[in-house]
Parts: C-alpha cells; structure tokens; sequence
C-alpha cells in the first residue's frame, strides 16, 4: 500500500471522527504513518524470519536492539508531542484576549514597561524548543518542560511569583549541567520579552558559596526583577547547619523574597539536606538527575531526569500518569520523605512523578569559564573568616617572635601604621598572657619542645623569663 494512499484514508478516519478527542488528528496520523514507513525495523524483522535460530548472529541481535531503541525514541516523541496536544487544547491554551485583559488591569505596563505583550504572546504560541550555546552548541529541550516553564513566567509576570528550582543528584550526574540549560532558556525567554538586559555571563549567575550568593542579592535594587542566580554547590544549606547566620537570612529571603522577583536555581545532592520549609513552601519546580551504565563504551550515561512539581494551585497534570495530582498529596508525601535522615536518601517517591525525559550533554555556557569561576569562588571561600592559630603556633609566637618594636616596620607617626600596631599589639599580649598566667601550658611545650633536661636543671630560669615577660 503506498504512502499516499495511507495517508487519504487516515485523513478520511479523522473526518468521519472529528467530534471525538481521543482521535489523531491529520499531522499526528501523517507523523506515524512516515515513521512507519521509514523505520528499518520491519525489514530487519523480515530479514530475520528467513534465517534459522541457530544462524541469527550477534551482529542481528544488536542492529534489530539498536533499530528497536531508535524506533521506540522515536514514538516516545511523537506520543509525548500528542498528548501535550490534546491536554492543552481541552480549555488549557493561553487566551490571548484574557491575557491581555490582565495586562490592562493589573498595570503590567507600569511595572514592567519593557515588556512586549505581543513577544510574550509569540513564546506561549512558538516557544523555544531549541536554543544555541554562547558557544553554538544546540540543545534540544523537552516540550512539556517548554510549557510548564513557560507557564511559570507567565505566573512571574502577572501574579507576581518568582520561581525557585532545585536540582538534584549524585556527584557526576549532570546537575551543574542541566542547570546551565536550564538558566539558558530562561535568560533567553525573558530576553526575547523584553524583562531583562542584563549580560549573559556566568560569573555574574553562578555562585558556590551562601555569602557570595546573599551579597548579590543584598546589591540588587528595587527595581531590578528577573534576576537569575544559581548557587552551584548547595552544601552549606544543610539542615544540619540551620544555627549559622548565612543559612537564616538565605531562609529569611527566601520566605519573604517573592516580591523581588527572582528565579533561583540550587543544586546539591540530595533534596533532604535542604531545609525542609524550604523545600514544602518555595520550592516550585524539582529535577531529579540520574545516570545510567553504557555496556558498548564502559561509561557512566548521563542525562536522564525526572521532574516534580509542586504547584501553586491545588492540582498538577502529570503526563506520566496521565491524571492530575493533588497538591496537597504531594506535599503530604514529601514532608514524609523528608521527615528522617535515613529516608531521604532513598529515590524520590514515584507516585508523585509528573514528567521524565532526557537531556543532552551540553553546557549552556563556556564551561572551561564556569569551571575556573567556581575553583576561584571555593577558594575564596575556604580563605576567607577569621584565621584560627593553633596552641602550638601560639607557643611559637611567644617563644620566638621578637618584640614588635623590633620588627621596624611600624611607623608610629603614620596613623594608619599606628592602628596596624596597636591591633597587632593587643593579639601579642593576649597569647602572652596566655602562657605567662598557666605555668602548666607553658611548661608542657617547654618539656616537648624546649628540651626536657633543660627544663629540669635550670627552673629558677624560666621563672625568671616568666618575670621578665610579665613587665612586657
């Protein structure tokens, strides 16, 4: 039977069908009639059939697997495109009319006057399915991910919401990479809307420290929304650590932030080590990032994901389960998960699954930039705070550092230099006085490092010194 003729006859089912949703539309039935026709699989099967079992090779079992792989990804995507389809086109489109209704009754134009309505319009119609690199590189994105994701800009815009994602996974899973798709086509969307400006640069969107992060959003003025921040190494929100100041004032803007209008992406390892209030009460979007084993190349494949969403209103689509989930489930699932340490550690719970799909494995910008970035933000981190000296060094200090008068680096004249000294004088006095008023501390580093027989024949010595150090 010839395409063509396939084809007519499709056409003509959907004609004699056309009150009823469950039926293909014409560029659905026409898209799975040329992969049908196309796919090498059934020549494959045919080919097959004429041999005997015991003369089908390895090489037969690998092609046909291979073919039945590419065949399956294949439907997946047509499925996944129909089903989005059919679940937007039962009262779930935008309506432009409506949309601009809010527009003119909210007063979007005032607060936001560089938006443009009509580029809004345009990405709910044509979204971005694929997006280039700085680098050229193209990612492909997964057009649920596309909708919800859009959606939730809208929501930005005209509820007034800002947007909080995490993503999650073992170590060499892909998070910091699917983050940097992800920060990709948010900053090209809200740019081709006209919300934002700003340069697109990852040393100005990644952070891997808490303060670093909260001193960017400490700078930002009140006018200035859509801000995309992404702290890259999450550890230090550990629950574990809620007493320190830094992990108070980031729960604090990230409670009472919402008006400021920003979207901020976290990454870490797993979703409990993040504060649960967080996680139940901000949190919008949750990626899950997995890796599998690749038996022909011996490596580890990346790029698989899995989505949560917590909605704002009381129920989510799940194209997985193809039904709507309860909010209120959701959160009552995940505070339980999240209740004991030795829970979440476990893999998310599947009966909240909304969406699973792949990603490509490529950055959204320079890499080599982003890994310099972070190395330098890790090490400016790990050197900044106080520096802690130890008992030992102290002895040191005390022992053999001359008195600061000798130094003859200090101009007391200068009172810049005079300040230095004085501050440098105070910790000097604070370690003598330390070994000075505790003959016993200071006689165990004498016995260990000043010699011990030296310490037994001349007490009345160190004694002496002792005297002499007081009058310092």
């Amino acid at each position: 039977m010839e395409l063509l003729q396939i084809e007519n006859e499709f056409n003509e089912l959907v004609k004699s069908y056309e009150s009823e949703d469950d039926i293909l539309n014409a560029k659905e039935l026409k898209s799975l009639t040329y992969l049908i026709e196309n796919s090498k699989y059934v020549d494959i099967i045919n080919a097959l059939k004429t041999k005997t079992l015991s003369s089908i090779s390895v090489e037969d079992v690998i092609l046909l697997s291979d073919e039945l792989s590419k065949l399956n990804a294949e439907i997946i995507d047509i499925k996944n495109e129909i089903e989005l389809e059919h679940f937007f086109k039962n009262g779930k489109l935008i309506s432009k009319s409506k949309l601009r209704e809010l527009y003119h009754k909210r007063n979007i134009k005032d607060k936001f006057p560089t938006l443009k309505l009509n580029k809004l319009f345009d990405l709910i119609e044509h979204p971005f399915y694929e997006v280039k690199t700085p680098k050229g590189d193209l990612i492909t994105f997964d057009k649920f991910y596309v909708k919800k994701t859009i959606t939730a800009l809208v929501q930005m815009i005209f509820n007034e919401m800002d947007l909080k994602i995490i993503n999650c996974g073992e170590e060499g899973s892909g998070k910091s990479a699917w983050a940097s798709q992800q920060i990709r086509f948010l900053y090209l969307c809200l740019s081709y809307i006209g919300v934002i400006n700003y340069e697109y640069d990852e040393c100005k969107i990644i952070y891997s420290s808490v303060e670093s992060y909260i001193e960017d959003k400490d700078l930002q003025k009140e006018d200035e929304h859509f801000v995309i921040r992404c702290l890259d190494e999450a550890y230090d929100l550990n629950r574990q650590n809620f007493r320190e100041l830094t992990n108070k004032i980031f729960k604090d803007e990230m409670r009472r932030g919402r008006k400021r209008l920003n979207i901020d992406v976290l990454n870490l390892p797993q979703l409990g080590e993040l504060e649960v209030a967080i996680t139940l009460s901000r949190t919008n979007f949750i990626y899950i990032c997995a890796m599998d084993n690749d038996v022909k190349t011996m490596t580890l494949d990346k790029g698989h994901v899995e989505m949560y969403i917590i909605p704002r209103a009381n129920k989510i689509y799940s194209p997985h389960y193809r039904k709507n989930i309860l909010k209120s489930e959701i959160k009552r699932i995940l505070a339980k998960l999240l209740e004991k340490k030795e829970n979440y550690y476990l893999e998310m719970p599947k009966e909240i699954l909304i969406h699973k799909f792949d990603f490509p494995e490529v950055w959204g910008f320079d890499w080599k930039k982003y890994k310099t970035h972070v190395i330098r933000q890790s090490k400016e981190k790990r050197l900044s705070g106080d520096v802690s000296l130890s008992e030992y060094e102290q002895y040191i200090i005390y022992k053999k550092l001359p008195e600061t008068k000798h130094f003859g680096t200090f101009d007391l004249k200068n009172k810049f230099d005079k300040r230095m000294y004085d501050v440098w004088q105070k910790k000097i006095k604070y370690i003598k006085n330390k070994f000075v008023n505790n003959l016993d501390l200071l006689g165990k580093y004498e016995i260990m490092y000043g010699g011990k027989d030296k310490l037994i024949e001349e007490p009345k010595t160190i004694k002496e010194d002792l005297k002499q150090k007081r009058k310092v």
